[in-house]
């Protein structure tokens, strides 16, 4: 090699080289033996390695990119919760089953075509060692690593389509797509607006001179029995427990592929025991039971024969110095008394803690009896619901015009106490508490009172709503396969181990060390990798006429 001198630059240093094993070279004439059929091996090698796995992969991403779905995110932040894409994955609107069958047909073909893959490549590398090897010019000729990097490199195909097995999965995809629901809030029709009293007919209120009848009782009747084919009385609880009831939808074919924020009427109601206020032994008499309680105006008789009972007094206020409430305003929340008798023919649950509470008293004739002090919060609702759940709620204290329609409704026409007495009768039989008692009498007169009004409300338009359509679809990941099957310990056996892959095998048998070298990763035994040049491997005649492999490895001359 000439040396240079440019730029005032120092001459390089000559190199020759020389066999890494030396080995005795004995000339023997050219053999006249061939192997042949060389033309027909590079054409069925060809035919039988392309023709299939192209076909393959044709129909494979054909099918992922024809399929393909956009997700579409919810278009609106109230509606974020509904969101279950996932950007790094395509969505492939077709069975996975059937793509991974496709794949599995790749993945058949990719080991039996391999030698035959192989078998082309070993054309073209023959030819050029071969000419690398008898021009005598070393750099042209390969490092041992680059048979080793071949050799990985071979099953690339064969992995890859195996992953393709493992993370393609059938999953369920919703999309979303904003649209109108005109049916989604609640208000009240036009002749309850501006209510001033308790009592004031023409809104859910007929009086009459002998009774109070309710306007428009079917929607009512539905709500309380829980019958409607589109609303419904639905109760939440908030993180601290808290329970409120509000006026709903029913999960219908009309609306159970909507998302939705609307607005509706609530109600949150609290209840304490009271019945040593109320009630003294002294007047439980025969059928009936009377009751005066000390902190306001209650007073009065109560059956405990035959059939259940309740008696409700409302107050004007929250100092509870008055019940005449029939032409006043309410204010929100407002206050009342409970006084209950149930369950006379049943007595009371042998099997349940209440038998023994001081603050449960019993008719004569063996009916639960009890008194409850209760305040009830009417309030302006605003949910959201997704996937026919309630995700989110929102309130704020209604009106004095709401709530004295909620108060009136079933204050003055009674058309819910049986449903109370039904639910309070199984609740008594299943509490272990009088303030357990309490507390589901509360839950069950919020219910009452929103289901009473059912008459009085009319459709509204939601705030926002989206549309929901799901479909199963294909799940196939972006990323590429990247995984560590095994973390390599320091150990004497994981060394010895290593030293059996293809890749070390490899370095034994043309590097100057034979890969004796102890090192931390295998790709480490090869000089060129540690920043050398590297031995140089060659193919020659071998004294037997055969050919051989041979290392050369760089001398340096200054």
């Amino acid at each position: 090699m000439k040396s240079s001198n440019h730029y005032g630059q120092e001459p390089e240093p000559h190199y020759t080289y020389q066999p890494t094993i030396p080995t005795p070279t004995t000339e023997v004439p050219n053999p006249t033996a061939r192997i042949r059929g060389v033309v027909r091996e590079i054409w069925l090698a060809c035919i039988i390695s392309s023709i299939p796995l192209i076909a393959f992969s044709a129909l494979l991403l054909g099918l992922v990119f024809h399929y393909q779905v956009i997700p579409k995110n919810p278009n609106s932040p109230t509606f974020q919760s509904a969101a279950s894409a996932d950007s790094n994955v395509i969505y492939v609107d077709f069975p996975a089953t059937t793509l991974i069958i496709v794949a599995s047909w790749s993945s058949t073909m990719a080991p039996l075509i391999l030698p035959f893959l192989l078998t082309l490549v070993s054309f073209p590398v023959s030819r050029t060692l071969i000419q690398a090897s008898q021009s005598g010019d070393r750099t042209r000729q390969p490092t041992p690593r680059h048979p080793g990097l071949t050799s990985q490199s071979s099953m690339l195909v064969f992995a890859t389509d195996t992953w393709l097995h493992f993370v393609t999965k059938t999953v369920l995809l919703t999309q979303f797509s904003p649209t109108t629901f005109d049916s989604g809030s609640f208000m009240f029709n036009e002749n309850c607006t501006n209510i001033n009293t308790t009592f004031k007919g023409g809104c859910t209120l007929n009086s009459a001179a002998a009774n109070t009848f309710l306007i428009n009782s079917e929607p009512s009747l539905e709500l309380l029995a829980n019958v409607s084919s589109t609303n419904m009385v639905q109760q939440v609880a908030d993180s601290t427990g808290k329970s409120y009831a509000f006026v709903g939808l029913r999960q219908t074919n009309q609306n159970a592929n909507l998302d939705y924020t609307a607005s509706s009427f609530g109600a949150s109601s609290q209840c304490k025991v009271v019945t040593k206020h109320c009630i003294s032994e002294d007047g439980i008499i025969g059928p009936q039971a009377s009751y005066n309680c000390d902190f306001g105006p209650v007073q009065g008789v109560i059956p405990t024969t035959l059939v259940n009972s309740m008696v409700l007094t409302y107050f004007t206020d929250s100092s509870m110095k008055k019940n005449s409430s029939s032409l006043v305003s309410l204010p929100n929340p407002y206050y009342f008394t409970a006084i209950v008798s149930v369950n006379q023919n049943l007595g009371r649950n042998p099997n349940r803690g209440l038998i023994d509470d001081p603050d449960i008293a019993s008719g004569l004739h063996g009916s639960t009896l009890f008194a409850l002090l209760c305040s009830t919060k009417v309030l302006d609702w605003r949910y959201t619901s997704i996937n026919g759940s309630v995700k989110s709620f929102s309130y704020s204290p209604s009106n004095a015009s709401t709530t004295n329609i909620v108060m009136g409704t079933q204050g003055y026409t009674h058309v819910g106490d049986s449903y109370v007495l039904q639910q309070t009768s199984l609740d008594v039989w299943q509490s272990d508490t009088a303030q357990e008692v309490a507390d589901k009498f509360a839950e069950t007169y919020s219910r009452t009172v929103m289901g009473a009004i059912g008459g009085a409300l009319l459709s509204a338009p939601a705030e926002e709503a989206q549309s929901r359509s799901s479909k199963l679809v294909a799940k196939i990941p972006k990323g590429p396969l990247a995984f560590r099957a095994f973390l390599a310990s320091s150990s004497d056996v994981g060394d010895v181990q290593a030293r059996l892959g293809i890749t070390a095998l490899v370095a034994a048998h043309f590097e100057a060390d034979k890969g004796e070298v102890a090192v931390e990763k295998v790709d480490h035994m090869f000089q060129e990798r540690n920043g050398g040049d590297g031995p140089r491997v060659t193919v020659e005649r071998s004294a037997l006429g055969g050919w051989k492999f041979s290392s050369y490895r760089a001398v340096y001359h200054s």
